[in-house]
């Protein structure tokens, strides 16, 4: 797919599924969640149940869910300009790695990596008495 965008691209904001920023109500949810609960028991009349505490912590993450929701769709609304040039296909052949060549990479890495160790190594030994420290 190609697509054509006549606005500047730092106005997109990357938003992860789980984002950060529903850590910080979860949390603060939770905790006041916790101390009603805590409060609630030693009232009169009154029961502390888990259950309100996970109320709790689901109305504000569903809240914060429903806000990061609304900043994505402001974000894209900002977006102009936005044109599809031509439509997607799918490919005949689908990609596959290249087993042949990652190994050939990975042999020629790993000896090049085994030679350094070993002129690394031959190195130390040479120089052992330059790394001791005087007793």
């Amino acid at each position: 797919m190609v697509l054509s965008f006549g606005t500047n691209l730092t106005d997109l904001k990357v938003v992860s599924p789980i984002s950060s920023s529903l850590f910080v109500p979860g949390g603060i949810a939770s905790f006041v969640g916790i101390l009603d609960e805590i409060h609630q028991a030693y009232i009169p009349g009154r029961d502390s149940s888990i259950t309100d505490v996970m109320l709790d912590i689901t109305g504000i993450t569903l809240t914060a869910i429903k806000i990061e929701e609304l900043q994505v769709e402001q974000t894209l609304k900002r977006l102009k300009g936005i044109e599809m040039i031509t439509q997607p296909n799918i490919s005949s052949k689908p990609v596959k790695p290249k087993k042949r060549q990652n190994v050939m990479i990975a042999g020629v890495v790993g000896l090049l990596a085994s030679i350094m160790l070993a002129f690394f190594m031959e190195f130390l030994e040479k120089n052992k008495a330059v790394f001791r420290k005087p007793a």
